[in-house]
């Protein structure tokens, strides 16, 4: 089960304070993936261990209406308590006296000892009640039990779905598991693979002991150094055992090599693993790259706990997972965490990488916590850390880092476009192509390529010329190079004369047909079919009018403003301001609208004739750059 909120203990984390939570430090707005940022010595690294150290967790679910389940919870028990009253009948049996005084308003969920368990063994026991078998005083008992049975028969679906709901949320343990900053797959002492120092060294220094050694205990320290022992003995052992080994190297040539062929073998004259990749064979683990070394690390332990306890859940404690690890492969990291077989898997990681955060704007279920020391004002006590819930654009994230997004730096090619809800698209239509082309692996965003979101405004302010002649301008030539330009049209092929116009005609003689592209229609969101975009309206719940003359519609969503057509023109009933922005015609939050329309996309011959041929662009420049370095 995933937390959505979380009531923090006071082990550990007495000096924290919850910007917005009330004085129970209610931890709120949690992901699949919650990321703590800060600077050093900001308090996250004793924040995240904090977390993990809780000996019982308090949380409302995710993907569970706890609020209407607990508000049905209470209703229940105040009918019952009333149709006791109303037949003087307080003391039959156990009713009162055990059942009703445990079935207590719960605003967090505990696994197995919840309103709502405690709820079913009291209808259980109601409709077992008879006179014979329950003791009783007061008039009327054979009237006050047949209500209260029709009562819970009537209750009982409803009760039942609820806890059907909850089964398997609520089925397994939840396993902890931390992996220190201080971790790696060499040991420290030369020839010693057996002992664990680094494992040692934490639990000593953060945990006074406390955590006790072993795979996959309900609180474990994961360093690496316990893996060359754990595969192994896997490798000696059973069938199972062995092909748990083969199905993780599998799993790591598919998602992170490309394919290569991985063999990972604990060799019996070396105190580390050897590794083969593709042609690189039997290579000790020192003499690739650290970031190998780390992927390994952050994979295997969560790999390995999927298989082997597929009902249990796991929380996964990871200081600066970004460590030696290149930002494409961050960036496979985060999509390997978010994919199928890890639902049961929530992570709470600690970064000082400006390109986890800019990541997140890409990924639907990940929340970011600022975290402070002696918060913003006076009013916080000296030594008290501060925690609070930022979204994925708040700027404040990357300059309390002092970074900036450098990602384009150690890409070969740049792909400009204006804004966010463009990269949205563009990624996932790339996507679509390597996918038709069966190339899914052989590009990847962050390494082979990046975005620049430039601001359609702002482009002025940019010189893409190579002489850099205007001296008031930014040369680009100077900051990336390989540039591929993608800009809106606009109102530019009926206004010739404009400022854009102007600019996006020299623009297009500068940098060429094969670097550059102006948008057949007026913005990106114009280049959805109308199918797609049907589609996305009945998922909001809304309807099409009956009678549209598709023709038309199709050429007017080339030109019209989208979000200003789409209320006016396609929409029965009032949309409510849902797609038309209020400062503009154009598209309501256009990020989010994206990734809606990203999500009902399953082909690349979806697209329209217009968003394909600019993906064709876009492919043939990336392969241009990345085959002529």
């Amino acid at each position: 089960m995933i937390f959505k909120e979380l009531k923090l203990s006071s082990r550990g984390l007495e000096n924290y304070v919850i910007l917005g939570s009330s004085d129970e430090k209610i931890l709120k707005n949690l992901s699949k993936i919650n990321i703590f940022v800060g600077q050093n010595n900001s308090g996250k690294s004793r924040f995240l261990r904090g977390l993990s150290m809780f000996e019982e967790y308090e949380f409302i679910p995710k993907d569970f209406d706890y609020d209407g389940a607990t508000q049905f919870a209470n209703e229940a028990v105040k009918r019952i308590d009333e149709i006791l009253k109303n037949h003087n009948s307080n003391t039959l049996g156990d009713i009162q006296s055990k059942f009703l005084s445990a079935v207590q308003p719960n605003s967090f969920f505990k696994p197995k000892n919840n309103s709502l368990h405690r709820l079913d063994e009291l209808f259980s026991y109601i409709s077992r009640t008879t006179l014979n078998n329950v003791p009783h005083n007061g008039q009327n008992m054979e009237r006050c039990v047949e209500t209260l049975k029709t009562y819970v028969t009537s209750q009982r679906e409803t009760l039942n779905k609820y806890l059907e709901e909850l089964k398997d949320k609520d089925s397994g343990k939840y396993v902890r598991m931390y992996v220190p900053v201080m971790r790696g797959l060499r040991p420290p002492r030369v020839g010693n693979h057996n002992d664990d120092d680094y494992f040692n060294r934490t639990n000593s220094d953060y945990y006074g002991g406390s955590v006790g050694s072993g795979d996959l205990t309900n609180n474990q320290i994961f360093s690496g150094l316990s893996l060359y022992e754990n595969i192994r003995k896997r490798l000696l052992g059973s069938q199972e055992e062995r092909k748990l080994v083969r199905d993780f190297e599998i799993f790591l040539s598919e998602n992170f090599f490309d394919g290569e062929p991985i063999t990972l073998i604990p060799a019996h004259d070396a105190d580390v693993l050897t590794v083969s990749i593709g042609k690189i064979e039997n290579k000790r683990i020192y003499e690739l790259g650290d970031g190998i070394q780390s992927l390994i690390i952050l994979n295997y332990p969560i790999f390995e706990f999927v298989r082997s306890r597929p009902k249990d859940s796991l929380l996964v404690f990871i200081e600066e997972p970004e460590l030696y690890v290149h930002p494409g492969l961050q960036r496979k990291l985060l999509e390997q965490w978010q994919k199928s077989g890890y639902e049961k898997v929530q992570f709470f990681v600690t970064t000082h990488s400006n390109h986890f955060l800019d990541m997140t704007i890409d990924f639907s279920d990940m929340s970011i916590f600022k975290i402070s020391l002696h918060g913003y004002n006076e009013s916080y006590k000296e030594n008290e850390f501060v925690v609070e819930n930022l979204s994925s654009g708040d700027k404040s994230l990357l300059e309390s880092l002092g970074v900036r997004n450098s990602s384009v730096f150690l890409s070969n090619a740049t792909i400009w476009v204006e804004g966010i809800s463009d990269r949205i698209y563009f990624r996932k239509f790339l996507e679509l192509y390597l996918k038709k082309k069966g190339e899914s692996l052989t590009y990847l965003e962050d390494t082979h390529y990046s975005f620049v979101e430039y601001g359609g405004g702002n482009l002025p302010h940019w010189s893409f010329d190579e002489d850099g002649s205007d001296d008031d301008s930014i040369d680009v030539s100077r900051i990336v190079s390989n540039i591929y330009l993608v800009a809106d049209r606009d109102d530019t092929e009926t206004n010739t004369s404009s400022a854009k116009a102007k600019r996006l005609a020299h623009l297009k003689k500068i940098l060429g047909p094969k670097n550059s592209t102006v948008l057949p229609v007026r913005e990106t969101e114009n280049l959805i079919t109308f199918e797609l975009l049907s589609k996305v309206i009945a998922s909001r719940g809304d309807s099409l009018k009956e009678k549209l003359k598709l023709d038309t519609v199709r050429e007017k969503l080339k030109s019209e403003y989208l979000g200003h057509y789409i209320e006016s023109k396609l929409l029965v009933g009032d949309p409510k301001k849902r797609y038309c922005s209020s400062t503009s015609k154009t598209i309501k939050n256009k990020a989010s609208f994206a990734k809606e329309v990203c999500e009902q996309l399953k082909s690349f011959d979806e697209l329209s004739d217009g968003a394909k041929k600019l993906t064709r662009s876009l492919y043939r420049f990336i392969v241009k750059t990345n085959t002529d370095e």
